[in-house]
């Protein structure tokens, strides 16, 4: 009859997609869309904004979601936002769409010591798909979906100062 079978996860339940950048115009239909299509949601907010996020999930209703708080431009927030993943949602995730990204007016450095356009709108992205990768390859067929918005590599739409070859960067522990 020309429709897709829902996917499942090793337990028989519905599998879980982790979605980043929620909160933003172009990725604020992704948790109804995969919830359409079979999936759970598990979203990663910035903390502070998790009732921004309850609210992108609101079409989502109807669906196990999960709303897990990370600072995407601070290595230690991901580290710890990665063991959570693995530890609580692991035995069921089975697609990564990073979505979110940061515009900064002006060049700025996080926490970690690395230039903070590229911290988060690359380097994140980076390692929730190495670091998942184990546990996406455990629960396969999975997926991976980078989706950073365009309007982050302008600035009063200009092309923006993010150059890579000024990148501060240095050793991380993770």
């Amino acid at each position: 009859d020309g429709r897709t079978a829902m996917p499942v996860a090793a337990d028989g339940t519905a599998p879980l997609a982790l979605v980043t950048g929620v909160t933003g115009p172009a990725c604020r239909g992704i948790p109804s869309e995969l919830a359409a299509n079979g999936y759970g949601v598990i979203v990663a907010c910035r903390p502070g904004h998790e009732l921004l996020c309850h609210n992108a999930l609101n079409s989502a209703m109807g669906v196990e979601f999960f709303v897990e708080a990370v600072d995407l431009a601070d290595s230690i927030s991901v580290a710890n936002f990665l063991k959570r993943i693995r530890l609580v949602h692991g035995r069921k995730l089975k697609s990564i769409v990073n979505c979110a990204s940061v515009k900064p007016q002006e060049k700025q450095t996080s926490d970690s010591g690395v230039e903070m356009q590229f911290q988060v709108n690359v380097w994140a992205y980076y390692a929730l798909a190495v670091h998942l990768m184990p546990v996406l390859h455990a629960n396969s067929p999975a997926s991976v979906v980078n989706a950073p918005s365009a309007a982050a590599n302008y600035v009063d739409d200009k092309p923006s100062a993010f150059d890579l070859s000024d990148l501060p960067m240095r050793l991380l522990e993770h």
